[in-house]
Formats: C-alpha cells, sequence, structure tokens
C-alpha cells in the first residue's frame, strides 16, 4: 500500500511540473504572439501605462458629449423671440445661437475624433499589432492637438453661451443681481483652466517631447 501511493504521489509531482512547464511556455508564446519580450511585469508595465494614455483621450470625449447636452438642453429651454426696437435683446438673440451652434459643432467633432482615436488605437493594441499602433498614434499627434483646441473652443462657446441665455431668461434687476456673480465665476473658471493647461505644457508635455 505504501508503494501504492508513493507512486501516485510520483505520478503527481511529474504531471506538476509539465502543468507548470507548459504555462510557462504558454506565458512565453503569448509574450512572443504580443509583440514583446518573454518577460511579462515590463511588458505590462508598458501597456498599462499606453492603455491609460487612450483613456485619456477617450475623456474628452465623454467630458464634450456632456457639455454638448447640456447646450442643447439650455438652448431649448432659453427664450428666443425677436422683439421690435430691441436692439440689445435681439442681438444677444443672436450671438446665443451663434455660441450655441460653435459648442455643437467643434464638440462633435472633438468627440467623433477621439472615440475613433480611442477604439482604432485599442483595438490595435488587442490585436498585438505595437509597431502598427506607435505609428497611428504619430501620425494622428496633429489631429490630437487640433481636436484639443476644438475642445477649448467648445468649452468657451459654452461658457459664453450660458451666460447669454441667463442675460434673456432674466429681467429688471434680477438680471443684473444673477448676471454678475455668473459672470465672475465664469471668468474665475476660465483663469483656473488656463492655469491647469499651461502647467501641464510645462510640467508634463514639454518633457515628453524633449
Amino acid at each position: 500500500m505504501t508503494i501504492f501511493w508513493h507512486t501516485l504521489d510520483t505520478r503527481q509531482a511529474v504531471l506538476n511540473v509539465r502543468n507548470s512547464g507548459e504555462a510557462q511556455n504558454d506565458v512565453s508564446m503569448l509574450c512572443n504572439w504580443r509583440g514583446g519580450t518573454t518577460e511579462p511585469t515590463a511588458m505590462e508595465v508598458d501597456i498599462q501605462r499606453t492603455e491609460l494614455r487612450v483613456e485619456a483621450i477617450l475623456k474628452y470625449g465623454v467630458i464634450t458629449a456632456l457639455m454638448m447636452s447640456t447646450a442643447i438642453g439650455i438652448y431649448a429651454n432659453t427664450p428666443q423671440v425677436i422683439q421690435t426696437g430691441k436692439r440689445v435683446h435681439n442681438g444677444a438673440i443672436y450671438l446665443f445661437k451663434t455660441f450655441t451652434c460653435l459648442t455643437v459643432i467643434s464638440g462633435t467633432y472633438v468627440t467623433v475624433l477621439f472615440t475613433l482615436l480611442g477604439i482604432y488605437s485599442e483595438t490595435a493594441l488587442g490585436s498585438g499589432l505595437d509597431a502598427e499602433f506607435a505609428s497611428f498614434f504619430q501620425e494622428t499627434r496633429r489631429m490630437r492637438q487640433f481636436g484639443f483646441n476644438s475642445f477649448l473652443v467648445s468649452l468657451a462657446s459654452f461658457m459664453v453661451s450660458f451666460l447669454i441665455s441667463v442675460f434673456l431668461d432674466t429681467h429688471g434687476q434680477f438680471r443684473m443681481v444673477l448676471l454678475i456673480p455668473a459672470t465672475a465665476l465664469v471668468v474665475a473658471s476660465a483663469f483656473s483652466v488656463a492655469h491647469v493647461i499651461q502647467l501641464a505644457t510645462n510640467s508634463i508635455f514639454s518633457k515628453k517631447e524633449a
């Protein structure tokens, strides 16, 4: 009986060694098929960082889509009746339409552009096309820059259209009581966003390009 159990233990040990070797071979095969090294740790760090960049790109589209949805809602609920003899009121209506249009058009471009960039980048990474992804990411660099500028245009247009909406939707003394602090908050927000962008440019993107 002792010999029988010893034989079973020996066979189990052999199977464990074989399974371990096959698992190691599978890992090596997957790493080589992925286009990386046979050391998965170093490869995983690189892939994780790349995926973080792709996720950051996708967030531009998500933020812009939410902003467009809000802009369309404000547009639908803001009174826009042209009144004879009221040039300031009528001019505000035309400006409101113009800035809302800029918000939607530039926002649509940003949403579609960064969504497509994210989808194609994840497709390339998921298919193991590392070199193709690097080439694609480099070739679309100017598009990403233009998309970011369009994001800023959409953001600025949204802020201005919101202020004009407040002007059109209120009357009398309450209009100024509400419009002055709203304008101050929008201006302060604009300076804060510009400061964050400048910090990111100096501390992150300048070093990355260098």
